[in-house]
């Protein structure tokens, strides 16, 4: 009877230990929400700027964001292979060092950040089918200290004229 009860304890504690594994992994990382477009405004200069938004939708705050930003052309190999020429595009500020976490009394949206390129992503995209663009974004937890990677992918049609809307609104107008 007392090996029943041991090894009921020992299984126990491992289910206990999966679920509560499970849990910090799903639920303590960071969780950034990125625009499916990209915004284009023009600066007081009259040059084109292009803005990507992020919102932290997370519990808890996240720090140390890099963000990074790459023109991606694919390039057709044989057997319907691909391979993939990077080249990182400038942005003017790829460190974020504190994103607050989503809150709807944030009457400041700290929660939300745009992430600026100044390169002409119209002209780096126009008659270019095999060419993309990709941003990668690494968040740390602000509680866990747990990390995670954001992709997501644009192309021509992904870039938009206007302003994105206030606060947690991916909206652009």
């Amino acid at each position: 009877m007392d090996v029943l009860n041991i090894i009921q304890g020992i299984i126990g504690s491992i289910i206990a230990s999966f679920i509560f594994l499970f849990l910090v992994l799903k639920y303590l990382r960071p969780y950034l929400v990125i625009s499916d477009d990209i915004s284009c405004i023009k600066d007081k200069d009259g040059e084109n700027i292009f803005l990507i938004k992020i919102l932290n939708k997370s519990f808890f705050d996240v720090f140390d964001v890099r963000v990074d930003f790459f023109k991606v052309r694919i390039i057709p190999m044989p057997n319907n292979k691909t391979n993939k020429k990077i080249k990182e595009l400038p942005l003017i500020d790829p460190f974020i060092p504190h994103i607050k976490k989503w809150d709807k009394k944030d009457f400041n949206a700290e929660y939300a950040y745009r992430v600026i390129c100044k390169e002409n992503l119209i002209e780096i995209l126009s008659g270019n089918e095999d060419v993309i663009l990709e941003i990668k974004i690494i968040a740390r937890h602000g509680l866990s200290g747990l990390s995670n990677v954001f992709y997501k992918r644009y192309k021509s049609y992904n870039i938009k004229e206007g302003e994105f809307l206030w606060g947690k609104d991916l909206t652009i107008r």
